[in-house]
């Protein structure tokens, strides 16, 4: 069987791999768990665990189907990553946007009530709007099927569930010690320059893009400007 020559994202020793034969092997100088399938490492477990959307969750999150993963650059992906997540300046490693957040067992359990009345008030809002298309259609008006609009969005936006279950998450920060930092990045890593999307939920790092920065690529920047005239 035809081997492949690729890169531990970890430590940088070459591997052999089948080509088409997907499988998880380990690295025989990090002892990393790297994930085969068969074309490209997708996906690595240290002391952290990294891996690469697949088809599946980016159909189910609304996501372009087709994957901007260059493969030769996970290493370099992976050590950004790390970077992020212990802690460093965000100025001296990305031009873009970051965000994270730590969350607690307490601020869980208090946007799972914010949530439930914010679903409690979208019903209430709706069957107002609803009474009052109603007798707008009574008085010979076909007015009042437009009104029936906003208040199926309401509840659609209401009711639509969170990606990550609440109770999930709650049982993650119970088994981390009570709480779990989560965050977000898209933007470009200045050394080397490429894009990268990913977010994190302690210790899972998932990317969405790891996309190569080509001479015949295009970036267009947007200037911003403040009350008082000057250039964000």
């Amino acid at each position: 069987m035809t081997d492949s020559v690729s890169i531990c994202p970890n430590c940088r020793c070459e591997i052999h791999f089948p080509i088409n034969d997907a499988n998880v092997f380990e690295c025989p100088e990090c002892v990393a768990e790297l994930t085969w399938d068969g074309q490209n490492i997708i996906g690595m477990v240290t002391d952290r665990q990294f891996n690469l959307m697949t088809e599946e969750q980016r159909i189910n999150r609304r996501f372009s189907t087709a994957p901007y993963y260059d493969s030769h650059l996970l290493p370099h992906a992976v050590d950004f990553a790390n970077s992020i997540l212990d802690g460093g300046n965000k100025k001296e490693q990305i031009f873009g946007d970051l965000s994270r957040q730590m969350n607690t067992q307490n601020t869980l359990l208090e946007s799972e009530k914010q949530l439930r009345f914010n679903r409690g008030v979208s019903v209430v809002v709706f069957v107002a709007i609803s009474i009052v298309s109603v007798l707008i259609l009574m008085d010979g008006s076909l007015f009042g099927l437009c009104c029936f609009i906003p208040g199926l969005w309401i509840l659609k936006v209401a009711f639509t569930p969170p990606e990550d279950s609440y109770e999930g998450l709650l049982q993650l920060a119970s088994e981390v010690g009570g709480s779990f930092e989560a965050g977000t990045v898209k933007g470009f890593s200045r050394e080397p320059t490429f894009f990268t999307q990913f977010r994190w939920k302690h210790t899972n790092v998932e990317f969405s893009i790891i996309k190569e920065i080509l001479d015949t690529d295009f970036i267009l920047a947007k200037e911003g400007y403040s009350s008082g005239g000057g250039t964000q």
